[in-house]
């Protein structure tokens, strides 16, 4: 506040406009504006082969892009739960991207890449993050720095929360909450794109309300993806810990699964919810779809506001 002879007057906060990192798809980047921010946390919430990974993976390539196409140098962090990094099909899509004139080399990518594979438990991600938090602060001033840090998947090591004793609970939640605080900050104080995967688990019918009740959804009243209804993993508390919810689902077509996913803004503060955009997967990446129903659409994913659905042209 600014004092005056008439009182207190507030003072306007100016605020620049964030960077922000494109996935290289066209539907996506324009339904997210040009790409995911730096400066906040995104949380990318599906099942399995909707593309979630995908999407981090193009993130780490378009990071490197030349700057006339939307890249922004540096460094990027990715932190792989599961299993055995996708680091062959990284390399397919940086030699796609390369022979395209997207990046300068197929080797860039990996060049500015720091690769953690062997956390396998909270305790271990938490100490992990603690040691990031030094190179942030050591590298804050260097043009080179880490601006991108990727998690995937934070569901995975926070899976089993539900089938422990009440204590357990009680620390694996604190814990949970601890490891958003940290992302929140480094985002924030860095200047950083931090980017987290999440599951969905299934909702019987006679549970819809009460699972519901206790996510953060943006107003949705469920989530539909492969015919199955689900909800995003890990409750309230973590869905308060991510700025930005993007939900990525799958269509069915009868009894079998459609090549189309669909991606769509959950909440955000710089986005309307209820977005959404299509694409599919293919060897090159993700690939856009322009045209589809917007009946359909509306079938499967039911949200109390009208729907203000982009048509990609």
């Amino acid at each position: 506040m600014e004092s005056t002879g008439s009182g207190p007057r507030a003072i306007p906060v100016v605020r620049g406009k964030k960077d922000r990192i494109p996935t290289g798809c066209k539907a996506i980047d324009q339904v997210l504006r040009g790409g995911v921010p730096c400066g906040s946390v995104t949380e990318i919430v599906g099942e399995s082969t909707v593309g979630k990974s995908q999407i981090c993976m193009q993130l780490l390539l378009a990071l490197q892009r030349p700057k006339s196409l939307g890249g922004l140098g540096g460094k990027s962090l990715y932190i792989h739960t599961e299993g055995e990094p996708p680091l062959k099909r990284l390399k397919k899509i940086a030699e796609a991207w390369a022979k395209d004139g997207l990046l300068r080399n197929d080797s860039a990518c990996f060049d500015n890449l720091y690769m953690e594979n062997s956390i396998r438990s909270t305790e271990d991600l938490y100490s992990y993050l603690l040691k990031v938090g030094a190179l942030l602060e050591r590298d804050r001033s260097d043009e080179s720095r880490v601006k991108v840090i990727i998690i995937d998947s934070i569901a995975y090591l926070f899976r089993d929360i539900d089938g422990k004793c009440k204590g357990e609970v009680i620390e694996r939640a604190g814990l949970l909450f601890k490891v958003g605080g940290l992302l929140k900050c480094y985002a924030d104080k860095y200047n950083i794109a931090v980017i987290v995967t999440n599951h969905v688990v299934d909702v019987v019918e006679k549970s819809v309300h009460h699972a519901v009740k206790e996510q953060n959804t943006g107003g949705f009243k469920s989530f539909v993806s492969s015919g199955r209804r689900v909800v995003p993993a890990l409750g309230l508390s973590w869905a308060n810990c991510v700025n930005t919810r993007l939900f990525v689902s799958r269509r069915s077509e009868g009894a079998h699964r459609s090549n189309v996913r669909d991606l769509q803004i959950v909440f955000a503060p710089h986005l309307p919810a209820g977005i959404s955009c299509s694409y599919t997967i293919g060897t090159r990446g993700l690939d856009s779809v322009f045209h589809h129903s917007e009946q359909d659409f509306s079938a499967r994913q039911d949200h109390p506001a009208k729907r203000a659905r982009t048509e990609l042209t």
